[in-house]
């Protein structure tokens, strides 16, 4: 179902008009899919700034495999870390 399709049909249906929130999809720092129960495959919004350290130091980076096409620690620098940079919130 199309975005447009939903806010031509929901109001319709008598639902309110919603908000979708459109966010890219991170693979697992670990080379594989990210799992809840394997703990260094991804990173919690409440990790300790030490812990996600630790998780990255730890990820899987293969060589030849893009964020586009499932390197988990260079999506997670593209589409967080990154932009968190350009704003200056990073320090050097």
């Amino acid at each position: 179902m199309s975005i447009p399709f939903v806010y031509e049909y929901l109001p319709h249906l008598g639902y309110r008009k919603r908000i979708h929130l459109m966010n890219p999809m991170i693979p697992g720092l670990s080379g594989v899919k990210m799992s809840s129960s394997e703990i260094d495959s991804k990173i919690d919004l409440l990790d300790s700034a030490d812990l996600v350290m630790h998780k990255i130091r730890h990820s899987v980076c293969q060589e030849g495999v893009t964020a586009a096409n499932g390197n988990g620690l260079l999506a997670f620098m593209r589409y967080v870390v990154f932009p968190l940079a350009g704003d200056g919130l990073l320090s050097r």
